[in-house]
Protein backbone atom coordinates (compact mmCIF):
# COMPACT_ATOMS: atom_id res chain seq x y z
CA UNK A 1 0.00 0.00 0.00
CA UNK A 2 3.04 2.23 0.41
CA UNK A 3 2.96 3.10 -3.41
CA UNK A 4 -0.84 4.01 -3.43
CA UNK A 5 -0.31 6.51 -0.86
CA UNK A 6 2.76 8.33 -2.01
CA UNK A 7 2.26 11.61 -3.33
CA UNK A 8 1.89 11.56 -6.89
CA UNK A 9 4.03 12.68 -9.45
CA UNK A 10 1.34 13.99 -12.05
CA UNK A 11 -1.48 15.97 -11.45
CA UNK A 12 -4.19 13.52 -11.55
CA UNK A 13 -7.44 13.55 -13.71
CA UNK A 14 -10.80 11.37 -13.69
CA UNK A 15 -10.98 8.48 -15.48
CA UNK A 16 -14.51 8.39 -15.83
CA UNK A 17 -17.83 9.30 -14.50
CA UNK A 18 -21.71 8.53 -13.26
CA UNK A 19 -24.59 8.63 -15.66
CA UNK A 20 -27.76 8.61 -13.92
CA UNK A 21 -30.66 7.68 -16.24
CA UNK A 22 -33.93 10.34 -16.41
CA UNK A 23 -36.94 10.16 -18.68
CA UNK A 24 -35.64 12.82 -20.31
CA UNK A 25 -33.03 10.73 -21.78
CA UNK A 26 -35.38 8.89 -23.27
CA UNK A 27 -36.10 11.83 -25.59
CA UNK A 28 -32.53 12.78 -26.51
CA UNK A 29 -31.82 12.63 -30.28
CA UNK A 30 -28.92 11.15 -32.05
CA UNK A 31 -26.98 14.60 -31.61
CA UNK A 32 -27.22 15.15 -27.88
CA UNK A 33 -25.88 11.77 -27.05
CA UNK A 34 -23.14 12.21 -29.35
CA UNK A 35 -22.72 15.31 -27.73
CA UNK A 36 -22.24 14.15 -24.53
CA UNK A 37 -19.64 11.29 -25.63
CA UNK A 38 -17.63 13.89 -26.85
CA UNK A 39 -17.37 16.17 -24.15
CA UNK A 40 -16.77 13.39 -21.89
CA UNK A 41 -14.07 12.01 -24.55
CA UNK A 42 -12.55 15.55 -24.22
CA UNK A 43 -12.03 15.15 -20.26
CA UNK A 44 -10.25 12.10 -20.96
CA UNK A 45 -12.60 9.39 -19.39
CA UNK A 46 -12.61 6.48 -20.52
CA UNK A 47 -15.18 4.97 -18.11
CA UNK A 48 -18.87 4.93 -17.30
CA UNK A 49 -21.37 3.70 -15.26
CA UNK A 50 -24.68 4.11 -15.77
CA UNK A 51 -26.14 4.53 -12.54
CA UNK A 52 -29.03 2.02 -13.23
CA UNK A 53 -30.72 0.89 -16.17
CA UNK A 54 -34.16 0.42 -14.50
CA UNK A 55 -35.40 2.79 -11.89
CA UNK A 56 -38.63 1.22 -10.18
CA UNK A 57 -40.81 0.46 -13.30
CA UNK A 58 -39.09 2.36 -15.52
CA UNK A 59 -36.96 0.31 -18.18
CA UNK A 60 -33.92 2.14 -19.48
CA UNK A 61 -32.84 -0.83 -22.10
CA UNK A 62 -32.52 1.49 -25.18
CA UNK A 63 -30.22 3.82 -23.40
CA UNK A 64 -27.89 1.54 -21.85
CA UNK A 65 -27.53 0.15 -25.45
CA UNK A 66 -26.62 3.72 -26.71
CA UNK A 67 -23.89 3.76 -24.10
CA UNK A 68 -22.53 0.51 -24.83
CA UNK A 69 -22.01 1.11 -28.65
CA UNK A 70 -20.23 4.62 -27.75
CA UNK A 71 -17.14 2.64 -26.87
CA UNK A 72 -16.52 3.36 -23.12
CA UNK A 73 -15.32 0.94 -20.63
CA UNK A 74 -19.50 0.39 -19.15
CA UNK A 75 -19.94 -0.49 -15.69
CA UNK A 76 -23.94 -1.47 -15.99
CA UNK A 77 -25.92 -0.08 -12.78
CA UNK A 78 -28.75 -2.72 -11.78
CA UNK A 79 -32.32 -1.95 -10.90
CA UNK A 80 -32.79 0.48 -8.58
CA UNK A 81 -36.06 1.00 -6.17
CA UNK A 82 -36.82 4.71 -4.69
CA UNK A 83 -37.53 2.69 -1.68
CA UNK A 84 -34.09 2.20 -0.83
CA UNK A 85 -33.64 5.71 1.10
CA UNK A 86 -36.75 4.86 3.56
CA UNK A 87 -36.72 1.20 3.95
CA UNK A 88 -33.24 0.07 3.36
CA UNK A 89 -33.52 -3.76 3.62
CA UNK A 90 -31.03 -6.74 2.26
CA UNK A 91 -34.30 -8.03 0.07
CA UNK A 92 -33.99 -4.78 -1.80
CA UNK A 93 -30.15 -5.58 -2.75
CA UNK A 94 -31.23 -8.77 -4.24
CA UNK A 95 -34.39 -7.38 -6.20
CA UNK A 96 -31.81 -5.23 -7.79
CA UNK A 97 -31.16 -8.05 -9.88
CA UNK A 98 -34.32 -9.00 -11.30
CA UNK A 99 -35.30 -8.81 -14.76
CA UNK A 100 -31.86 -7.41 -15.58
CA UNK A 101 -30.23 -9.14 -18.16
CA UNK A 102 -26.35 -10.01 -19.52
CA UNK A 103 -24.99 -8.06 -22.38
CA UNK A 104 -22.77 -7.94 -24.47
CA UNK A 105 -20.07 -5.57 -24.30
CA UNK A 106 -20.40 -4.95 -20.49
CA UNK A 107 -17.17 -4.21 -18.19
CA UNK A 108 -19.20 -5.13 -15.07
CA UNK A 109 -22.01 -3.98 -13.24
CA UNK A 110 -22.87 -2.11 -10.52
CA UNK A 111 -25.26 -2.61 -7.34
CA UNK A 112 -27.02 0.91 -7.39
CA UNK A 113 -28.51 0.81 -3.55
CA UNK A 114 -25.59 3.18 -1.98
CA UNK A 115 -24.93 1.86 1.45
CA UNK A 116 -24.25 3.80 4.42
CA UNK A 117 -22.04 1.84 7.17
CA UNK A 118 -23.77 3.51 10.15
CA UNK A 119 -26.92 1.59 8.81
CA UNK A 120 -25.52 -1.81 8.71
CA UNK A 121 -23.00 -2.04 11.56
CA UNK A 122 -24.58 -4.24 13.27
CA UNK A 123 -23.27 -7.85 13.20
CA UNK A 124 -26.91 -9.29 11.92
CA UNK A 125 -27.26 -6.15 9.85
CA UNK A 126 -23.61 -6.74 8.30
CA UNK A 127 -24.39 -10.70 7.69
CA UNK A 128 -27.06 -9.89 5.90
CA UNK A 129 -26.60 -7.18 4.10
CA UNK A 130 -23.25 -9.32 2.81
CA UNK A 131 -25.20 -12.27 1.89
CA UNK A 132 -27.72 -10.18 -0.15
CA UNK A 133 -24.38 -9.09 -2.18
CA UNK A 134 -22.99 -11.93 -2.57
CA UNK A 135 -26.42 -14.09 -4.24
CA UNK A 136 -26.41 -10.85 -6.52
CA UNK A 137 -22.81 -11.25 -7.70
CA UNK A 138 -23.88 -14.85 -8.38
CA UNK A 139 -25.21 -13.81 -11.16
CA UNK A 140 -23.62 -10.75 -12.29
CA UNK A 141 -19.92 -9.97 -11.87
CA UNK A 142 -17.72 -8.67 -11.59
CA UNK A 143 -19.64 -6.30 -9.27
CA UNK A 144 -19.20 -2.92 -7.98
CA UNK A 145 -20.88 -1.16 -5.10
CA UNK A 146 -21.28 2.04 -3.52
CA UNK A 147 -20.72 3.54 -0.23
CA UNK A 148 -20.76 6.83 1.69
CA UNK A 149 -20.47 8.02 4.85
CA UNK A 150 -21.61 10.78 7.22
CA UNK A 151 -18.83 10.28 9.34
CA UNK A 152 -20.58 8.06 12.35
CA UNK A 153 -18.10 6.21 14.42
CA UNK A 154 -14.57 6.20 13.40
CA UNK A 155 -12.35 5.60 10.01
CA UNK A 156 -10.88 2.10 11.21
CA UNK A 157 -14.36 1.01 12.23
CA UNK A 158 -15.69 2.36 8.59
CA UNK A 159 -12.72 0.35 7.14
CA UNK A 160 -13.21 -2.86 8.87
CA UNK A 161 -16.99 -2.40 8.08
CA UNK A 162 -15.90 -2.53 4.13
CA UNK A 163 -13.85 -5.22 4.90
CA UNK A 164 -15.75 -7.91 6.13
CA UNK A 165 -18.24 -6.63 3.58
CA UNK A 166 -16.07 -7.70 1.28
CA UNK A 167 -14.85 -10.70 2.56
CA UNK A 168 -18.58 -12.11 3.10
CA UNK A 169 -19.92 -10.85 -0.11
CA UNK A 170 -17.06 -11.45 -2.30
CA UNK A 171 -18.08 -7.94 -4.16
CA UNK A 172 -14.85 -6.99 -6.77
CA UNK A 173 -14.93 -3.56 -6.53
CA UNK A 174 -16.34 -0.22 -3.70
CA UNK A 175 -16.85 3.36 -5.49
CA UNK A 176 -16.86 5.23 -2.87
CA UNK A 177 -18.27 8.84 -2.44
CA UNK A 178 -15.86 11.49 -1.18
CA UNK A 179 -19.08 13.21 -0.01
CA UNK A 180 -17.09 17.03 0.17
CA UNK A 181 -19.76 18.10 -2.47
CA UNK A 182 -23.00 16.92 -0.50
CA UNK A 183 -21.23 18.37 2.37
CA UNK A 184 -20.83 15.32 4.35
CA UNK A 185 -17.05 15.46 4.43
CA UNK A 186 -15.18 18.24 5.14
CA UNK A 187 -12.14 18.54 2.59
CA UNK A 188 -9.26 18.49 5.41
CA UNK A 189 -10.91 15.46 7.27
CA UNK A 190 -11.05 13.28 4.14
CA UNK A 191 -7.76 11.70 4.07
CA UNK A 192 -8.42 10.89 7.49
CA UNK A 193 -11.25 8.35 6.59
CA UNK A 194 -10.29 7.60 3.38
CA UNK A 195 -6.47 5.95 4.11
CA UNK A 196 -7.73 3.38 6.39
CA UNK A 197 -10.57 2.33 3.94
CA UNK A 198 -7.69 2.32 1.15
CA UNK A 199 -5.90 -0.13 3.39
CA UNK A 200 -8.52 -2.29 3.81
CA UNK A 201 -9.87 -2.63 0.73
CA UNK A 202 -6.34 -2.24 -1.51
CA UNK A 203 -6.92 -2.67 -5.68
CA UNK A 204 -10.73 -2.62 -4.98
CA UNK A 205 -11.49 1.06 -3.91
CA UNK A 206 -12.13 3.27 -6.38
CA UNK A 207 -13.12 7.30 -5.52
CA UNK A 208 -15.92 8.98 -6.74
CA UNK A 209 -15.24 12.71 -6.87
CA UNK A 210 -18.37 14.84 -6.06
CA UNK A 211 -17.81 17.17 -8.59
CA UNK A 212 -21.08 19.55 -7.44
CA UNK A 213 -21.74 21.50 -4.32
CA UNK A 214 -25.03 21.09 -2.87
CA UNK A 215 -26.87 23.70 -0.45
CA UNK A 216 -30.45 22.69 1.61
CA UNK A 217 -32.35 20.27 2.15
CA UNK A 218 -35.27 18.28 1.22
CA UNK A 219 -37.37 20.01 -1.34
CA UNK A 220 -35.24 22.95 -1.01
CA UNK A 221 -31.78 20.79 -2.19
CA UNK A 222 -29.83 22.77 -4.81
CA UNK A 223 -26.69 21.53 -6.48
CA UNK A 224 -23.98 23.51 -8.72
CA UNK A 225 -20.85 22.57 -10.34
CA UNK A 226 -17.94 23.04 -7.86
CA UNK A 227 -14.89 25.00 -8.07
CA UNK A 228 -11.93 23.70 -10.31
CA UNK A 229 -9.53 24.61 -7.70
CA UNK A 230 -11.44 22.43 -5.02
CA UNK A 231 -11.81 19.30 -7.25
CA UNK A 232 -8.08 19.47 -7.96
CA UNK A 233 -7.52 19.27 -4.76
CA UNK A 234 -9.89 15.86 -4.20
CA UNK A 235 -8.40 14.62 -7.20
CA UNK A 236 -5.28 14.68 -5.11
CA UNK A 237 -6.39 12.76 -2.35
CA UNK A 238 -8.23 10.47 -4.26
CA UNK A 239 -4.33 9.64 -5.89
CA UNK A 240 -2.95 9.14 -2.91
CA UNK A 241 -5.06 6.66 -1.26
CA UNK A 242 -6.43 4.80 -4.11
CA UNK A 243 -4.60 2.94 -7.01
CA UNK A 244 -7.43 3.65 -9.77
CA UNK A 245 -8.59 6.78 -11.17
CA UNK A 246 -11.27 8.56 -9.59
CA UNK A 247 -14.72 8.60 -11.02
CA UNK A 248 -16.61 12.02 -11.10
CA UNK A 249 -20.42 12.55 -9.74
CA UNK A 250 -21.16 13.41 -12.81
CA UNK A 251 -19.27 15.04 -15.47
CA UNK A 252 -22.92 14.94 -17.50
CA UNK A 253 -24.87 17.49 -14.97
CA UNK A 254 -21.81 19.59 -13.70
CA UNK A 255 -18.57 19.54 -16.14
CA UNK A 256 -20.59 19.36 -19.40
CA UNK A 257 -22.26 22.42 -21.59
CA UNK A 258 -25.46 19.99 -21.23
CA UNK A 259 -25.45 20.85 -17.50
CA UNK A 260 -26.05 24.62 -18.51
CA UNK A 261 -23.45 27.82 -18.15
CA UNK A 262 -21.66 27.26 -14.93
CA UNK A 263 -21.10 23.70 -16.08
CA UNK A 264 -19.76 24.68 -19.70
CA UNK A 265 -17.44 26.96 -18.06
CA UNK A 266 -16.11 24.23 -15.15
CA UNK A 267 -16.22 21.60 -18.89
CA UNK A 268 -13.71 24.50 -20.66
CA UNK A 269 -11.48 25.06 -17.44
CA UNK A 270 -10.89 21.32 -17.15
CA UNK A 271 -9.45 21.16 -20.49
CA UNK A 272 -7.28 24.33 -20.24
CA UNK A 273 -5.84 22.35 -17.33
CA UNK A 274 -5.54 19.68 -18.76
CA UNK A 275 -3.62 20.99 -21.71
CA UNK A 276 -1.29 22.70 -19.32
CA UNK A 277 -0.44 19.23 -18.09
CA UNK A 278 0.20 17.81 -21.35
CA UNK A 279 2.76 20.91 -21.99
Amino acid sequence: MAAALAVPQTRPRLGGTFLQLWTAHQQWPDSQWAALFGYLRDLGMNEVVVQWSRYDAIDYGPQVERVLRAGFDVWLGLGYDSRWWREPSPELVRDAARDVPRLAGVRGYYLPQEIDAATWSGKRQTHDLAQAIRAVRERFHPLAVSGFTNRQGAPNELARFWRDVQRKSRFDRLLFQDGIGAGKMPLDEWARWASPLARALGHRLTVVVETFTATGEGPAWHAEPAALARIQQQLQIAARVSRNAPLAFSAPEYMTPLGGAAAAELFHQVLLSLADTQQ
